[in-house]
């Protein structure tokens, strides 16, 4: 390393162009992470649930919602390369079925 004093050194971090090339990329970064985040994260507007999603909602557990699908109380699809999903409309359907007997 360069026999720079501390001024010498450090000076590239006093520019105000430093400053907005860092806070440019930091706000760059903040913006994939929250992308990513979000693809995960967001609720699925084509009305399918996951399974999850559909245990939480009828308050059950997963053993319990294969037990509704194999008696055919509920049906579910199977999509390629994102697993199975269930329709919003036969699950809140269920649940009122579930909630009215």
């Amino acid at each position: 390393m360069e026999n720079l004093n501390y001024g010498q050194k450090w000076q590239h971090i006093y520019r105000p162009q430093f400053f907005t090339e860092m806070h440019t990329e930091i706000t760059n970064l903040r913006s994939e992470v929250n992308e990513k985040l979000n693809y995960h994260n967001k609720p699925n507007n084509d009305g399918l649930l996951t399974i999850n999603e559909a245990c939480e909602i009828l308050k059950v557990s997963k053993v319990t919602l294969w037990r509704y699908r194999k008696k055919g109380l509920l049906n579910s699809s199977r999509l390629a390369g994102v697993g199975v999903r269930f329709e919003k409309t036969d699950v809140l359907s269920l649940l009122k079925s579930i909630n009215y007997v």
